[in-house]
């Protein structure tokens, strides 16, 4: 059930004006809204000990709506707000603003005599009526003029002149009436009246929703005449047209409307972003590049985006001309190049239209001619005799009828050809877009240490891509010999990145477990590289000569690097002699884990104390 419809059969037997028929609409809304049945229940509402005649809440007017026109909450509180601005109902606390909330505020109808229908345009003397009778009351408080109704009040009074003895004496009238009425009808009506100048003399800021243009001299009436046959039989061919004119229905072009976004999508540079980098944003110049009319190796979305429709593939150069290729391939290549002339055609001068249209005409259509394209004598004759009078749209026929023909039987082929295929395998694939500080990449594989010990110089790992502040996460192994020394990499200063924090984790005890096995090796090396000491050798040579080998070579910075890191040297259990030199003379340097020293003096102590 709908509005329209339900008011069309209760006032179809009326004669109102045109502009007055959302004024029937509404009022016929009302009177079910009051009635006492199946109407809004109106009541007496309470507020803590106020009594509050004849109202109703915002509840129950919007569940009503709601119910009887089947709409939703948003609809019946738009429709209910519209009411209250045309003045059919009115807040009784919140004047200020005309709109219906759906809770529990108060409202309350209009009398039929302040319906917008009945009073289209009020007039100001009964206005300067109205303010004169609230002007005359004693409360001030509560019947007191406002600011901006305190300047109309003013106004009026300067405007009316010798009619404002008369605007008093009717108010003073119509206050010794209001004396003899009901105290709750008197409320009543003085809150009626007020919700009526509210919306005619709204304040200012505030629209006004009855305004009306300019009045003009018409009637309905003068468009009512006797129609014509000539008008009658134009109206009933027209209507035959309309009843064999196709129609689609609204689900289906909905349908084609989604497909066609779901096949554009990739394409589009909003949704899908501008690959490899936007150029309005950084300085990289990627973009146009890959997107130039005539390009040797088309994108994969380029080449993806000719197998849409035949028209992605006119439209695009690079596809334009791939396509002339495959033709070629076919012995068909007339009818692109016939394509290519026409629009060729409707983009030149005005000067050169006769030149185009007669080399078009010579290279195609002529008898004899080695590119003759196949069109119909129909076609052909009809060409001919525009010949004399070239335009731009002379070939439009013949193309349409080209076109579908490649459409239909080349295009199709095209698209399975080989030559496709190379493309789209050859394709640049355009990279995705880079994200910030690597987020949500793989795990990064840490240097691993050579297993086997050379004096020769191992070659470094070779660098990779890493974030600016993030370096390798392994410890700090060295194995010098002189100047033969072999180095890995060393822990320095890692970023603070939940991701790379997570990485140093497993990477520190990945290089813990190789150095550990490292440092075997190294000490099974030493062991065979290092020669016994003579007994005659005392103590004290003994330490000179180890504090000799520390600081043998000042000038190595790796030697100084390691005597800094490793504070504590653990010596075999071996004595060391003066035959404990590399074979070009420079003493040899370890830098081992972290342990206590243990000398060969300390080793005869503990003999003596057992």
């Amino acid at each position: 059930m709908t509005l329209g419809s339900t008011v069309m059969e209760h006032h179809s037997d009326h004669k109102q004006p045109r502009k007055y028929m959302v004024f029937a609409k509404l009022e016929w809304l009302v009177k079910e809204m009051q009635h006492p049945d199946t109407g809004i229940p109106v009541r007496s509402q309470k507020i803590l000990l106020t009594s509050i005649p004849y109202a109703f809440t915002g509840y129950d007017l919007i569940e009503w709506l709601t119910g009887k026109l089947d709409i939703c909450d948003i609809e019946a509180i738009h429709l209910a707000s519209l009411m209250c601005q045309y003045g059919y109902f009115f807040p009784i606390n919140d004047t200020k603003t005309l709109c219906v909330k759906d809770d529990s505020s108060l409202y309350r109808f209009q009398s039929p005599y302040f319906w917008p229908s009945q009073n289209p345009s009020p007039d100001d003397i009964d206005y300067a009526v109205y303010l004169a009778k609230r002007n005359m009351r004693s409360n001030k408080e509560k019947h007191g003029l406002l600011e901006y109704e305190q300047e109309a009040f003013e106004r009026l009074k300067k405007i009316l002149g010798k009619k404002w003895n008369f605007v008093v004496m009717q108010a003073e009238e119509q206050l010794k009436l209001a004396k003899d009425r009901k105290k709750v009808d008197k409320i009543i009506l003085e809150s009626q009246e007020k919700a009526f100048w509210r919306i005619h003399r709204p304040p200012p800021g505030h629209s006004y929703c009855l305004e009306t243009g300019v009045p003009r001299n018409f009637h309905h009436s003068f468009l009512k005449r006797k129609k014509t046959e000539a008008e009658l039989r134009r109206e009933v061919e027209l209507m035959r047209k309309l009843c064999k004119r196709p129609r689609s229905k609204v689900s289906y072009a909905i349908d084609v409307l989604l497909g066609r976004c779901e096949t554009y999508m990739e394409h589009d540079p909003v949704l899908a972003g501008v690959l490899p980098s936007n150029p309005w944003v950084t300085d990289d110049q990627t973009f146009w590049h890959l997107n130039t009319a005539v390009v040797e190796n088309p994108t994969e979305g380029r080449v993806k985006k000719w197998a849409i429709s035949f028209h992605e593939l006119l439209n695009d150069i690079t596809g334009r001309h791939e396509f002339e290729q495959f033709l070629r391939t076919e012995y068909s290549q007339e009818n692109i190049r016939f394509y290519n002339a026409v629009e060729k055609l409707k983009s030149c001068p005005t000067s050169e239209v006769s030149k185009c249209v007669m080399d078009t005409y010579i290279e195609f259509l002529a008898d004899g001619t080695l590119h003759e394209i196949n069109i119909d004598s129909v076609t052909r004759d009809a060409i001919k005799k525009e010949l004399e009078v070239p335009t731009r749209g002379i070939y439009d026929v013949a193309l349409d009828h080209i076109t579908m023909l490649m459409k239909k039987d080349s295009y199709p082929r095209f698209l399975r050809s080989e030559q496709y295929k190379q493309l789209l395998a050859n394709s640049i694939q355009r990279s995705t877009k880079k994200k910030f500080f690597n987020f949500g990449g793989g795990k990064r594989k840490s240097p691993q240490i050579s297993p086997k010990l050379s004096p020769k110089p191992s070659p470094r790992p070779s660098p990779k891509s890493k974030r600016r502040g993030s370096t390798g996460s392994e410890n700090n192994l060295t194995v010098d010999h002189g100047s033969h020394g072999s180095s890995a990499p060393s822990l320095k200063h890692h970023s603070l990145s939940a991701t790379n924090l997570r990485e140093l984790k497993e990477s520190k005890a990945d290089s813990i477990a190789e150095g550990s096995e490292a440092m075997e090796r190294q000490r099974s090396c030493s062991d065979n590289k290092i020669q016994s000491v003579p007994s005659l050798v005392s103590p004290m040579q003994l330490r000179k000569r180890l504090d000799g080998i520390m600081i043998s070579d000042p000038s190595d910075e790796s030697l100084q690097s390691q005597s800094n890191s490793s504070s504590n040297l653990e010596l075999p259990r071996q004595q060391v002699g003066r035959d404990s030199e590399s074979p070009d003379g420079m003493p040899i340097t370890m830098a081992l884990s972290k342990v206590s020293i243990i000398t060969p003096w300390q080793d005869e102590e503990e003999d003596t104390k057992l």
